[in-house]
């Protein structure tokens, strides 16, 4: 294993050991993991999202590249020493595809599977635009005012550059506010207290006693602490927990039955082994989900907390784009980029293997998570692993162009 790939997989256990999200992505204003630049370089019944218009340019069906795909994955986890992976992918007209690979538990072989439950990291983050994106278009909400006027927990601190930041800032990572997850003084902390949950104002305040990275609106620096903020202000204009208007608002319409919110939802089981190079040597032998996981499991929240099976992860993007969830407008809002970005409003949209594609990933401490998906096609990829440091948009691509040709 090369010495960047060990100095990526330490860095992202020091700084990311809170349970937070980082999701795949280049330099170019799509989240990265978040120290390296990548480009996007049990079986299931159907989906119930409405299926979009178009149908998949694969002539033979999803069955037939089904061979190809698990060999692709295969490969990918031996390359990456990757303990199990699970690929999902669903297209118009077709029943789900789902290819596990690999064990749930290294020491006891377990096999895994499509019915294990996952942390998906930063995909979290579209579910949250959603909800801003919709109670905007019910007028409770405007996306470009100061957020010093809609969240009274923001005015109440004391602050200069920080007034003018508006939602719209938080969701296109345009405040200047420190991504606490990449912060060493927060690990520590954290590692002192995995037995105690993070609350958002804990980490938020965390986050403001290290200043502004610049001014807001100003520069681009991805990160999951304002996403947090974006949280309470669903809270604040529903009267509602995060939790109760994301099933609401997102799940339940998709239904995605099988993803939750910790640490006010916990799936009927736990989460897989999720594993991580602690010692440096190369290989992934320390168990991230055998320490004590209050801590761990709460920091996240909103910006990078749902657990969830990949049959339901592949769900939520043509959910968000064809399914009905947001209106045109919103769409538009939601992807338009952020400065010299393609990163918009808490997604990717960017061409894969040479395919439009709106697209998110998540990197949490034993786990990583890719989800693309193909508008003119329909054909939406999930992939969720119990490894820390593999190049999940590698394998996004090569299914990508197996797939759609």
């Amino acid at each position: 294993m090369s010495q960047s790939r060990r100095a990526l997989r330490a860095a992202v256990f020091i700084s990311a050991v809170a349970l937070v999200a980082s999701a795949c992505g280049g330099a170019s204003g799509s989240e990265s993991d978040p120290t390296t630049t990548v480009g996007p370089t049990t079986t299931a019944a159907p989906s119930t999202t409405v299926a979009p218009t178009t149908t998949t340019v694969v002539e033979e069906g999803l069955a037939a590249v089904a061979p190809d795909l698990e060999a692709e994955l295969t490969s990918w986890i031996a390359e990456y020493e990757v303990g199990g992976a699970v690929l999902a992918v669903s297209a118009p007209g077709e029943d789900t595809l789902v290819i596990p690979v690999g064990v749930s538990n290294k020491a006891e072989g377990t096999p895994i599977s499509g019915d294990d439950y996952f942390r998906i990291g930063s995909v979290t983050k579209m579910t949250t635009v959603t909800m801003l994106l919709q109670l905007q278009e019910e007028g409770l909400l405007d996306l470009d005012t100061p957020l010093v006027e809609l969240l009274p927990s923001w005015a109440d601190r004391d602050f200069g550059e920080g007034a003018a930041i508006t939602p719209r800032m938080l969701l296109n990572h345009t405040t200047g506010m420190i991504a606490y997850e990449l912060d060493s003084d927060f690990s520590s902390l954290t590692l002192g207290r995995l037995t105690q949950e993070w609350q958002p104002d804990e980490i938020i305040d965390f986050a403001l006693g290290k200043g502004l990275l610049f001014e807001p609106g100003t520069e681009w620096s991805y990160g999951t602490t304002t996403y947090l903020l974006a949280g309470q202000l669903v809270e604040e204009l529903t009267g509602n927990t995060a939790d109760q208007e994301l099933a609401a608002r997102v799940l339940n319409p998709l239904g995605m039955t099988e993803t939750y919110l910790p640490p006010a939802q916990q799936p009927p089981k736990p989460v897989v082994s999720g594993y991580y190079d602690l010692a440096g040597t190369g290989e992934e032998t320390a168990v991230v989900t055998a320490l004590p996981q209050a801590a761990l499991q709460s920091a996240g929240w909103t910006g990078g907390g749902l657990e969830s099976q990949v049959t339901d992860l592949i769900k939520l993007l043509p959910g968000i784009v064809d399914g009905g969830l947001l209106t045109a407008e919103s769409l538009a809002e939601m992807s338009t980029p952020a400065l010299d970005t393609d990163y918009g409003l808490g997604v990717n949209v960017a061409p894969i293997a040479g395919y439009d594609a709106w697209w998110h990933g998540g990197g949490v401490p034993g786990f990583r998570t890719a989800h693309a998906y193909f508008p003119d096609s329909g054909v939406s990829i999930g992939l969720v692993s119990n490894s820390t440091g593999p190049d999940v948009w590698g394998y996004i691509e090569r299914a990508a162009k197996l797939i759609l040709g």
